[in-house]
Parts: C-alpha cells; sequence; structure tokens
C-alpha cells in the first residue's frame, strides 16, 4: 500500500514537468509580497509604510494597509512578461503578461469575493441600522441563565448558522450582537465572542457550508443524510473541545469570569462617545418602551 502510494506521487511529481519561467516570476512576487507585509509595520522598528507620508484628500495622515500591497502585487502580474526575451520559442512581443483580465474574468472565484463583501456589508448595515444594538437588547432574557448555558446556547446558534452562511458573513453578523450583550449581561465579552468565533469554523454538516464541504460532496458518493450525521457528530465533538478549552485555558490565560472595565460603557474613563452608538442605544430604550 505504501509503496503503491509513493510510486502514484512520483508519478504525478514526474507530470508537472520542470519548473517554468511563469512559476518562478510567481514565486519571487509572492516571496516579496511576504517580506512586504511583514515590513510594512512591524511595530519595533519604522516600517516603510511610515517614510511614504501619504496624506488622504482632506489631508491628515494615512498609512499603507495590507490590501494596498495586495494589489500592487496583482497589477505587477498584470506587467511581467509570461516567457522571458531570450526564450526562442516563444515571441516576447507577442507572448503577453503573467495574467491577462479575461483570466480574471473566467477563473477569478467572484462568488467568494461576493460572499465576503457582503458578510462585511450586512455587518455593517446591522451596526449602523442598531439591529445588533436591538438584538443584544432583546436577548437580555439569558440574564437568567449562568454564564456557561449562555456561552453552549451563542456557539450552537453560531455553529448551526455557519451552515447556511460562510463563517466571515457569520461572523461579521453575529460579533456585534455579541458585543452588545455582553454589555447587557455584565459578562466578559471575550467569553462570548471567543465562543463564536470557534463556532463559525464548525461547518461540517451541509455542503453549503464551505467549499470543502460542497468538493467532497460532489465529487464522492457520499450521502446527504451520511453527511449530516458525521457533520453532527463533529460539530459536537468540536464544540465540547472549544467549550472546555475557553472555561480552562481560556480562563486561566484571559481571567474570562470577571467583566473588564474596558467593556463597561457606563464607566466614565470608558465611556462610549460615538454618536452612533449613543443614538442606537436611545433608540432601543425608546423601543422597550413600546
Amino acid at each position: 500500500m505504501g509503496n503503491d502510494m509513493l510510486i502514484c506521487l512520483r508519478a504525478r511529481y514526474q507530470e508537472l514537468g520542470p519548473i517554468s519561467w511563469r512559476e518562478i516570476q510567481v514565486a519571487v512576487l509572492f516571496v516579496v509580497l511576504i517580506v512586504a507585509w511583514i515590513s510594512r509595520s512591524p511595530r519595533f522598528v519604522p516600517g516603510w509604510a511610515s517614510l511614504l507620508n501619504l496624506r488622504d484628500a482632506t489631508g491628515n495622515l494615512t498609512s499603507v494597509t495590507d490590501s494596498t500591497v495586495v494589489i500592487l502585487a496583482v497589477l505587477i502580474l498584470f506587467v511581467l512578461p509570461a516567457y522571458p526575451r531570450c526564450d526562442p520559442r516563444k515571441n516576447f512581443q507577442t507572448s503577453g503578461a503573467l495574467i491577462s483580465w479575461s483570466d480574471v474574468q473566467n477563473e477569478l472565484q467572484w462568488g467568494v469575493i461576493i460572499l465576503a463583501g457582503g458578510g462585511f456589508a450586512m455587518a455593517e448595515g446591522a451596526k449602523r441600522s442598531c439591529l445588533s444594538y436591538w438584538i443584544g437588547s432583546s436577548l437580555k432574557v439569558l440574564d437568567a441563565l449562568s454564564p456557561v448555558l449562555v456561552v453552549i446556547t451563542i456557539s450552537t446558534i453560531t455553529a448551526f448558522l455557519t451552515e447556511f452562511m460562510s463563517n466571515t458573513a457569520t461572523a461579521n453578523l453575529i460579533m456585534p450582537v455579541l458585543a452588545q450583550l455582553a454589555v447587557e449581561l455584565q459578562i466578559n465579552p471575550l467569553l462570548l465572542m471567543l465562543s463564536a468565533g470557534f463556532a463559525c469554523c464548525y461547518a461540517f454538516m451541509l455542503p453549503v457550508a464551505t467549499p470543502p464541504n460542497a468538493i467532497i460532496y460532489s465529487s464522492s458518493t457520499i450521502s446527504l443524510q451520511r453527511m449530516l450525521l458525521m457533520g453532527l457528530v463533529m460539530n459536537v465533538v468540536t464544540l465540547s473541545v472549544s467549550l472546555i478549552s475557553i472555561h480552562t485555558l481560556g480562563n486561566a490565560v484571559l481571567n474570562l469570569n470577571t467583566f473588564p472595565i474596558w467593556a463597561n460603557s457606563t464607566n466614565n474613563d470608558m465611556a462610549i462617545t460615538d454618536n452612533a452608538t449613543d443614538i442606537c442605544m436611545a433608540m432601543v430604550e425608546e423601543m422597550a418602551k413600546l
């Protein structure tokens, strides 16, 4: 069995052939991208981003972000030649760049980009419309439960939601709600948000939960019923492990059983000063009177 697998791997490796000029360029550009990320703002020394002295439209100092570096690397891919000038097999003038817009249009997973962007838009909409504050205030009925039961409930709900949404969209939607709920229940926000953050990754039951699930379901003979059953078992196991870890190791390191001062919105030193937040809180109070 082991020899057969080794022979198969060697055969597949031979099929790859020697590394090409395009692969070398992409590898070098990727290394440069990582170095640019690390050296942009390393904290302990000034990064190269601070040397640019960039300013926005209002004249305020602004900084280069990781996204800017990635966009620059992508633009370079449109410029670098696909074949070297010395390659006699190709015409350098007509060889084109490493990628073209048609490649991006046909090969890029636009659905993933729209899904991730939609998740951020959904979270921002919930915040701007005060939906997260309203939901967080409405869930104050959970104060009758112990913090352990609250965490179990939140983790279970999050794990259920992430079966139908991406983990990014689920986190963007539920994190603002949990932040407000933690203040309402006087529970350490990290306790709720860490539990939900882990639960966002536990998407094992449905093919639509994550792309790997869809690939496995479409390329194998596994039935939906079996996938649901095995995914449920994995959800129970992973939720149990994460909850035990948070209440043991997490509590020992982060002291999650105490409500921190920085999370107390009624503290004078840490009072909420954002006008939108004040308006949301006032709206929630008025709605509660109705």
